[in-house]
């Protein structure tokens, strides 16, 4: 933006002290805003036409008006000339002015001081102001979605780090639960396994939070996804004093969302209620309840702060994208335009309740699923246990590979072993798997490129292979799943994930045998 001239010219000086009718007549003529204004008064003393139309003053407003009537404050208007009174000259000073019919702009003015006047030019800077604020979002944005993009990778190695030992602590202590039959080891196994599930839940949140790739739907138990929040912002509402209270209600319907999605609006309601408390007081309570409406079919969710409230002001706009009343740093204003696209893409609502002084509540809603809807999405799990055939499972980690073999073997499953895919290629080349089971990320060969490889060689054993990895955060892992369209689990995983896993493997052998039976030859 070019700098706009000091306006000090001596001609209006000397038509000051000739004649004031001259000065208001040359004022006037000026073809951009200029307004001569008193030192020691701050009244208004001259205006031009383009002065009085920028500042909405019509030909009726002719009652002594004074400088500060175009400022929020007399203060901020005394700053103003204060600095001009030290100065003598301002350049292109960014000041908020107010027309006078209350509508706010951003005005450039540059000014100079003489002979007790003040004569003051006025650009309006809005357009630029709001391009420049606009191009800020936007970075700001941009920088929010780099960080989030670095985070999401250093999540994913982390994750797929831990999810190893995880899944050999879990499954370990559910097979001590079956084997066992001592009360009280079996009530130790329990209290193992539920810390490695506890675990397991936080860094499925810490990933879900950073994920991101197209959203499957599921059914979802609000009361799990609630849960599932608690467990990774628990330690910071103790760490800020915050009392939290669960008033969740037993045998909710679910509602059909993406777990993910769903869980990104959860935390977010309860990071925001927290931060919202530890800025009004040392200590505060939160409440987070589920409740089911009968009459609507709808699954209800309220998280309830004590903290200062929200104005009436700005309730409104709470849910505006880059909308926010925290300091630089604390906030983008972006948490809350997400969950409220999140609740629109799912059918669902939100909305707020609050009052100065006495706290906020955010309720979402959503459509309950129907019970025919319900029960389709659920598998029934079959007692009877399956077939036993020899399996080879695939993984560089000794510990992971030895608790697939002891499940399995725990089934009639005679099982072999290979660290890589390369060593998994020899031992096919020489015997003959019903199912294979391997890991994604391995050195070598990994499960990747033996998939490509059986796919060359033989493309007969595809519909064997099942995935077990803690790698499906990467966009390149999810991709390959998607498209190979191979059954896979998570790590951490439990047995009866992967029995189910063997059992589906087995499925898909057998109707790929029926295909072959009955293709005409």
């Amino acid at each position: 933006m070019s700098n706009i001239s000091v306006i000090s010219k001596p001609d209006l000086v000397d038509a000051a002290n000739e004649s004031d009718g001259g000065l208001r007549r040359l004022v006037r003529s000026f073809p951009s805003p200029v307004i001569v204004v008193s030192t020691r008064t701050g009244a208004i003393l001259h205006e031009s036409a383009a002065a009085r139309s920028l500042f909405g003053v019509d030909g009726e407003t002719e009652s002594r008006r004074f400088f500060r009537d175009y400022f929020d404050s007399p203060v901020d208007c005394s700053k103003f000339m204060g600095r001009l009174s030290v100065e003598s000259e301002l350049s292109d000073v960014e000041v908020e002015l107010f027309r006078l019919n209350g509508a706010p702009f951003w005005a450039s003015v540059s000014a100079s001081r003489s002979e007790g006047v003040a004569i003051l030019h006025v650009a309006d800077i809005s357009r630029h102001k709001s391009a420049e604020q606009r191009i800020a979002r936007q970075n700001e944005s941009l920088h929010q979605s780099e960080k989030m993009a670095a985070l999401g990778s250093l999540l994913a190695g982390v994750a797929h780090e831990l999810n190893n030992p995880l899944s050999v602590v879990s499954a370990q202590a559910l097979l001590m639960q079956d084997t066992v039959s001592d009360p009280k080891l079996m009530e130790r196994a329990s209290k193992i396994a539920n810390a490695a599930d506890r675990c397991s839940r936080i860094v499925r949140t810490f990933l879900s939070m950073a994920r991101q790739r197209p959203l499957d739907r599921a059914a979802v138990n609000i009361n799990e996804t609630v849960e599932s929040v608690v467990s990774v912002t628990n330690y910071s509402l103790r760490k800020s004093n915050v009392d939290l209270t669960l008033d969740l209600a037993p045998n909710l319907p679910g509602v059909w969302a993406n777990e993910d999605e769903l869980n990104q609006v959860v935390t977010n309601l309860v990071v925001n209620a927290q931060q919202a408390i530890a800025g009004y007081g040392e200590s505060g309570s939160l409440r987070i309840a589920s409740a089911y409406d009968d009459v609507e079919h709808r699954v209800l969710l309220s998280v309830t702060d004590d903290g200062p409230g929200i104005p009436q002001e700005i309730r409104s706009r709470v849910f505006e994208p880059f909308f926010t009343t925290k300091e630089v740093g604390e906030g983008t204003g972006i948490g809350l335009a997400v969950c409220h696209r999140v609740m629109e893409s799912l059918h669902g609502r939100i909305g707020v309740v609050s009052h100065p002084g006495q706290g906020a509540t955010f309720t979402i809603s959503l459509p309950a699923i129907a019970e025919e809807r319900m029960s389709a999405t659920v598998r029934t799990d079959s007692s009877a246990k399956p077939a036993a055939c020899r399996i080879l499972v695939v993984d560089d980690d000794p510990e992971i590979a030895s608790m697939l073999k002891e499940i399995l073997s725990l089934d009639g499953h005679d099982v072999r072993c290979a660290p890589s895919g390369k060593r998994a290629l020899q031992l096919l080349s020489r015997h003959e798997f019903q199912i294979i089971l391997t890991d994604l990320r391995m050195p070598d060969t990994d499960g990747v490129g033996l998939y490509q490889t059986l796919a060359r060689l033989t493309p007969g054993l595809l519909d064997r292979i099942g995935f077990v990895t803690g790698d499906t955060f990467s966009s390149s892992a999810s991709e390959f799943l998607r498209q190979s369209d191979c059954p896979h689990i998570e790590k951490p995983f439990t047995p009866e994930q992967v029995r189910r896993l063997v059992d589906e493997l087995q499925s898909r052998a057998r109707f790929g045998a029926l295909l072959k039976q009955e293709k005409p030859s």
